[in-house]
């Protein structure tokens, strides 16, 4: 296989959740991690232990990292669904 490819394939990512701004007012963020299910151009899939309104008043943060880099990504909640205890 491919190194690069495999080195992907090996990544272990943490991902944190947070507030950032809800009705036009920054929040102090508190991260939360989450975990991660998907990622593609459009949608972000994660389980969280919070149950999050869906509101377009509220932007999250999601930080995805591995060792060696952060990605900062801003999105709307626009689907929920509960999955046991987690949503």
């Amino acid at each position: 296989m491919n190194s690069m490819i495999q080195e992907w394939a090996d990544l272990k990512l943490n991902v944190h959740m947070y507030i950032q701004e809800f009705h036009g007012k920054w929040v102090d963020r508190k991260r939360r991690p989450v975990l991660l299910l998907g990622m593609d151009t459009r949608a972000i899939t994660f389980l969280s232990d919070l149950d999050l309104p869906i509101s377009s008043e509220m932007l999250i943060g999601l930080d995805v990292e591995d060792s060696h880099v952060c990605v900062r990504l801003h999105a709307r909640l626009q689907w929920k669904q509960p999955f046991g205890e987690l949503t």
